[in-house]
């Protein structure tokens, strides 16, 4: 499993929503993988996502409130810490436990096959896949689908040029070795 991040224009990221829409994806493909293999363990993913988001929502709210005493300034200024600590102590929880599921044999088997996935990630940004111009998700998906392709082409074309070199290696080394026989007449 592996992502890999194309610049489009998203909502202005903040920490904490840079988090949550993080910790969404740990736990949605963990959950998913784990289906695909039989584990347990993540069956309510559904829920650890929504109970991340409320406290998320929770942390983002505290920060709105306008008060105007002294008293009540720093009142708030502990609620407000207080509520981005259990955010973060929630992330952290799944993230424990997105990373257990990680040592499971299946995974570190798949963990080992990640270079060749990161290679053709660098292939595709290499070769113009940096910017997504399209809007929407369609647009999204169709711009990375050719880029996939344009990809293939180009490897494909690689693999000619050289299998074509090595045919007139070939022909080369051959022609001009000297026959040494005489044929019959």
């Amino acid at each position: 499993c592996d992502s890999f991040v194309v610049e489009t224009d998203v909502h202005y990221p903040t920490d904490i929503n840079l988090l949550y829409d993080a910790m969404r994806k740990v736990v949605t493909l963990t959950a998913q993988l784990c289906e695909s293999t039989g584990s347990d363990g993540w069956r309510q993913h559904a829920y650890n996502v929504n109970h991340l988001k409320r406290r998320m929502r929770s942390a983002q709210s505290k920060k709105r409130s306008k008060a105007r005493s002294k008293a009540q300034q720093e009142k708030n200024a502990a609620l407000i810490i207080e509520a981005h600590r259990e955010y973060l102590d929630t992330a952290g929880v799944y993230l424990s436990k997105a990373q257990a599921v990680e040592q499971a044999e299946g995974f570190v088997k798949a963990r080992r096959a990640h270079s060749a996935v990161e290679s053709a990630i660098n292939a595709l940004e290499v070769h113009g896949l940096d910017r997504c111009p399209d809007h929407g998700i369609d647009g999204f998906k169709r711009y990375v689908a050719l880029a996939v392709v344009a990809r293939n082409i180009h490897r494909i074309g690689a693999i000619l040029t050289q299998q074509q070199q090595l045919r007139e290696q070939r022909k080369k080394k051959y022609s001009d070795r000297d026959c040494t026989f005489k044929l019959a007449a």
